[in-house]
């Protein structure tokens, strides 16, 4: 389902006001290299799960509402309990549920639960805003002025977890505007010696796609589905996980999105199987694509990005990123092209659209030929970005 996610606290407009501070933390960080140790696998009968889902909000004036139809954090409740995790060890809050309060008291309640041996899980899809150079989850009952006030810090996470946590491993998860800032809570556990990971839908300084591209592929990822195993290995990992979700955001929302794990979380790390009847096939020799390709597909006299599902020399059968499973098809090789790359470079000085404005702005650096992050003249550092060649254009 697409909704649009209004950009709540746009950096430009309040950045004097409000005072934002930059998110400091890299959108795509390296950990230290992982110790030689098994990489382990998931076990949903040992974990215990906080998903929270809000899409609309007490302050209606400050908070725009979203549709309800379709929405993708209650299938991802369905999924976690059908893989397996004990209905009485999962809390799935929304909309008028999720009241800070509630929201802290399950967190603490869970994290204390999740004993030797477990792993921890918190999702978040919904509003994340930025004050003071911190970044909150917006709660059903958020004072969106001030969201330091009763928002979910940060903070509120990690000194939970040091307070009353103490399982094996923690995994995070939000589908939300600076939802990169979880890097925060997964560098606190590193410190402690914990496995934390974290997977979010932007980096900590940008906001978030109005789709549920995010959720959505999370839910493959869980549900096991074929274009997730990226080795055809029969095997989900974390760093398919990582590059699954990347390749999502990137390709279907021009938004750049990675993962971030402490030392001891292995790449590794077993998410789930895949059925062996799903695997994606091998390519045959000589062909153009092969599956799991991204690539651009001409329809109705408009270029879509899809995803490349099975390739044989008659045709190539692809998924429409963004649209429903039914609109996928056989289409020629005449049909299909690389997804465009750009070449523009860190220390070029260019004009940066936002919100149908044009600034003046730097670039500050690049990657893949894809994403660069840009600093624009006159404002604050913390209203640097990264955005995609559609927003930018260079000077005469």
């Amino acid at each position: 389902m697409s909704i649009r996610r209004p950009r709540a606290l746009s950096c430009l407009p309040l950045c004097l006001s409000l005072l934002l501070a930059t998110g400091s933390l890299p959108a795509r960080a390296t950990p230290a290299p992982s110790p030689a140790t098994e990489p382990g696998r998931w076990e949903p009968a040992k974990t215990y799960a906080l998903l929270v889902g809000i899409l609309e909000w007490q302050d209606k004036s400050g908070l725009a509402s979203f549709p309800q139809k379709d929405r993708q954090d209650k299938v991802l409740q369905d999924q976690f309990l059908a893989n397996g995790v004990p209905a009485d060890h999962l809390v799935y809050l929304s909309d008028k549920a999720a009241t800070g309060d509630a929201i802290r008291q399950a967190w603490t309640r869970l994290a204390t639960q999740a004993g030797p041996g477990s792993t921890l899980i918190f999702y978040f899809a919904g509003h994340g805003l930025q004050y003071d150079g911190r970044t909150y989850l917006a709660n059903y009952d958020v004072n969106s002025e001030r969201p330091d006030a009763n928002g979910i810090g940060m903070g509120t996470l990690t000194e939970t977890l040091a307070a009353h946590w103490h399982g094996d491993r923690l995994l995070l998860l939000a589908d939300c505007c600076h939802s990169g800032a979880m890097t925060e809570v997964v560098r606190a556990e590193a410190q402690r010696g914990k496995k934390a990971a974290c997977l979010t839908s932007s980096t900590a300084t940008n906001t978030s796609t109005g789709k549920w591209t995010f959720t959505e592929a999370l839910n493959r990822l869980l549900s096991g589905d074929r274009r997730t195993d990226l080795d055809r290995d029969k095997r989900i990992t974390f760093q398919e996980a990582d590059t699954y979700v990347h390749r999502e955001m990137k390709y279907g929302d021009d938004q750049l999105a990675d993962a971030f794990r402490s030392p001891g979380f292995a790449p590794g790390f077993v998410l789930r199987g895949v059925n062996p009847d799903q695997v994606l096939p091998a390519s045959l020799p000589g062909q153009r694509w092969k599956a799991g390709d991204y690539a651009e597909c001409l329809a109705e006299s408009k270029w879509w990005r899809v995803q490349v599902l099975a390739a044989q020399p008659t045709g190539t059968w692809v998924h429409y990123i963004g649209w429903a499973d039914k609109w996928d098809a056989w289409v020629g090789a005449d049909r299909l092209r690389p997804v465009a790359e750009s070449h523009f470079a860190a220390g070029q000085t260019i004009s940066a659209e936002w919100e149908d404005k044009w600034y003046a702005a730097k670039i500050i650096k690049a990657s893949e030929n894809f994403f660069y992050f840009i600093h624009y003249d006159g404002y604050d550092d913390a209203c640097d970005e990264w955005v995609t060649a559609a927003r930018i254009k260079a000077k005469p």
